[in-house]
């Protein structure tokens, strides 16, 4: 589209003109200044429902436009404590990071390189192998290792395990994200022998969540945030223990941990 045709058209009503000054985008005078004629043909308005219940039954299974906006309220506050826990797991993996010493192999990052810059992995793009793509790898390499060894060691103190339906829940859950069927998604994770990764994956998210369980998280005004539905496995009621001491993840950005 060319540059002003929005602020030419503006407020035009049908059969009106408007001349402006722009610079073509395509054919052979791409690029050169021209003053362009444009006539508005016809004019659409979307129309908007009104907010009542009438809109509320048609929108949504609720009977009235107050049970609509009751669920949208919930549903805000539900994504904003999705979103403060994610941001706290962030925190609490990265102050276990720091705290624990987990050397990493010089053949883990290198196997990793490998596999990565792969020219059957480059899928076409000329500048794949960079060194600051190599750097970033290395990176990731190191902290996904880091982070693996860290939670299996957690996992192993709190003797977590991993039940049928919390993989199964998994399962479903990864398949959705590859907009894969879930059964045939299971077929091709078993056939390839990735159903123990996978249950690992799981047991390590589970001893996140008991570490994350025992952090006090607070807002960016220092307000208490409950955590306890998101680091919850769904149908389990539980409680966590205070941890005793307290070391603090100093931080600016909304949710701050301490545990």
């Amino acid at each position: 589209m060319l540059e002003g045709l929005d602020e030419a058209v503006t407020g035009l009503s049908a059969e009106e003109e408007a001349i402006f000054d722009t610079t073509l985008v395509g054919g052979e005078h791409a690029g050169e200044a021209a003053q362009v004629k444009v006539v508005v043909k016809t004019v659409k308005e979307r129309e908007l429902p009104e907010a009542n219940d009438d809109f509320a039954q048609l929108a949504s299974e609720f009977d009235t436009l107050a049970e609509l906006r009751e669920d949208l309220a919930k549903q805000a506050a539900e994504s904003k404590v999705v979103g403060q826990g994610v941001e706290a797991r962030d925190k609490v993996l990265d102050k276990l990071v720091e705290l624990i010493e987990v050397p990493v192999p010089d053949s883990v990052v290198e196997e990793q390189l490998e596999a990565h810059f792969n020219p059957e992995n480059a899928h076409g793009e000329g500048d794949h192998d960079t060194e600051e793509h190599r750097a970033e790898v290395k990176a990731n390499t190191a902290r996904a290792f880091q982070n693996e060894i860290i939670l299996d060691a957690i996992a192993d103190k709190e003797e977590v395990s991993v039940s049928q339906n919390e993989l199964i829940d998994y399962i479903v859950t990864t398949a959705s994200q590859y907009g894969m069927d879930p059964n045939q998604f299971a077929q091709i994770i078993d056939q390839s022998g990735q159903v123990p990764m996978m249950v690992s994956e799981v047991r390590r998210r589970k001893a996140l969540a008991v570490v994350l369980g025992q952090a006090e998280v607070v807002d960016s005004e220092g307000n208490k945030v409950d955590l306890s539905d998101f680091v919850r496995p769904a149908g389990e009621e539980a409680s966590v223990e205070e941890a005793e001491e307290a070391a603090v993840v100093p931080s600016d950005d909304p949710a701050a941990v301490k545990f």
